[in-house]
């Protein structure tokens, strides 16, 4: 009866019949996605059915046949609703180039699913990062690529960590990357941590992040006094001279804002 079902996980508990009536699963379903997994095998290899079922809900895939799943047009009704999705389907589809574009148009961390092939795809991994998080399960050559590096930086700039070395030493990948995050100096190349420009473009958008600075700027007065205006915190960053310089400390201790 309709009442054995209110509850989506007391599908578990019901005789085969009920397993098998789609009415019935839909009703479970809709009280909780999970009771599909308790469906009659035949209801999950019904077209119609789980096509209904992923329209709804695209993560359901992972509910669906062995044979199901192999069936095109509901991998990519699925992933189109949940980018979730993708990690449900078979090794083909994760390589499927409209299937996984449907994905990572959802969301960008959808790349993590898709074969090492796409990711290695310079449009599904620049549209990934566009939609975010996403550099860190791209290809080492397209972690090497500017434009990809730049856009992801954009997006994100603490992504600057999954960047080649190489571009990590770039100034306009840099300075994109601070001005989304100040904390994504810590990323940078040895030689732009000692860059005035940059580490101030750094501190003034988060004064703690003088840590990441090299030792020559944190020895500089202006980057100090600035990096305090954001974060009394910074303080502790700066160098042993200009902490214990009693007439800097006195400079900068008034800088310092409540943290």
């Amino acid at each position: 009866t309709m009442t054995q079902v209110d509850n989506g996980l007391d599908l578990c508990n019901v005789n085969d019949e009920l397993k098998n009536n789609s009415e019935m699963v839909m009703v479970a379903f809709h009280q909780d996605r999970k009771a599909l997994k308790h469906a009659s095998l035949e209801l999950r290899n019904d077209w119609s059915f789980m096509y209904q079922i992923v329209t709804e809900h695209g993560r359901s895939l992972q509910y669906a046949s062995n044979e199901l799943k192999k069936n095109r047009d509901i991998t990519l009704t699925a992933v189109k609703e949940d980018w979730l999705a993708l990690q449900y389907t078979i090794d083909e589809f994760k390589d499927d180039y409209e299937i996984v574009m449907a994905a990572v148009l959802k969301d960008g961390k959808a790349l993590s699913f898709a074969s090492q092939r796409l990711k290695n795809d310079f449009n599904i991994v620049f549209t990934a990062v566009l939609h975010g998080g996403a550099l860190f399960n791209a290809s080492d050559e397209l972690k090497n690529n500017y434009d990809i590096v730049l856009e992801a930086v954009k997006q994100d700039g603490c992504a600057l960590e999954y960047a080649a070395d190489e571009l990590k030493n770039i100034p306009k990948i840099v300075k994109t990357a601070i001005k989304q995050h100040g904390g994504a100096l810590y990323s940078a190349s040895d030689e732009l941590k000692n860059d005035y420009e940059i580490v101030m473009s750094a501190v003034k958008c988060y004064g703690r992040t003088l840590e990441y600075a090299s030792t020559q700027m944190q020895s500089n007065r202006l980057i100090v006094l600035e990096a305090l205006k954001t974060s009394g915190r910074a303080f502790q960053f700066a160098s042993e001279e200009l902490r214990s310089d009693y007439e800097d400390v006195i400079k900068l201790s008034i800088k310092m804002v409540e943290y």
